[in-house]
């Protein structure tokens, strides 16, 4: 008499073998997925900006703790994107002046404030 096993069964055992293959082969597990990726980097493109739009507080915090994880590596890719999209860069800090008017008006009076010291040496020398 045969034994059966139940799917939920048959697919925990599955999963036992593919992570055991996986801890054995990690080589192969990486170029696997690499090829998976670059075949199918429009779907999972999608699918993470649906993610991020359905998930806006996990994705916030997601990227603080990238940011916080990598400093070096997220200043230097912000670098290399002004350095690339200079026009674009341009762009949104013009529709942020646009945008925030009070802040850009508050800036100078702030700063003098902060700089009051420096000032009076300026004006007295």
């Amino acid at each position: 008499m045969p034994i059966t096993i139940s799917d939920e069964e048959n697919k925990r055992i599955n999963n036992e073998y593919q992570r055991q293959w996986r801890l054995k082969n990690p080589e192969k597990a990486k170029a696997y997925r690499r090829q998976y990726y670059l075949n199918n980097i429009d779907k999972i493109t999608e699918y993470q900006r649906q993610w991020c739009l359905n998930n806006p507080e996990k994705a916030k915090e997601k990227s603080r703790r990238y940011y916080l994880n990598n400093p070096e590596k997220v200043k230097e890719y912000q670098r290399q994107y002004r350095l690339n999209n200079p026009e674009k860069v341009k762009e949104r800090h013009r529709q942020w002046l646009l945008n925030n008017p009070g802040k850009v008006k508050a800036y100078p009076r702030q700063r003098r404030l902060n700089n009051q010291e420096k000032i009076k040496e300026l004006n007295h020398s």
